[in-house]
């Protein structure tokens, strides 16, 4: 399991890091209805958006 800032509560399901821009890293946690809501590195919410495809998510990890 991966917990952000130690907190049990706050179980993320993937990240995305802003390759293009300031690299900033984004963690998500994805809800039923096809949206991740995506959290900075203090836990604030950031933004929600459809949850990337598995072939999208390969992408940033790979860096592009």
């Amino acid at each position: 399991m991966r917990y952000l800032f130690d907190d049990e509560d706050f179980e993320y399901d993937r990240t995305w890091t802003n390759n293009y821009s300031d690299g900033k890293t984004f963690y998500g946690i994805d809800d039923e209805d096809g949206t991740t809501a995506w959290y900075d590195e203090y836990g604030n919410l950031d933004c929600v958006t459809k949850t990337p495809t598995d072939d999208e998510q390969d992408r940033n990890y790979a860096g592009y």
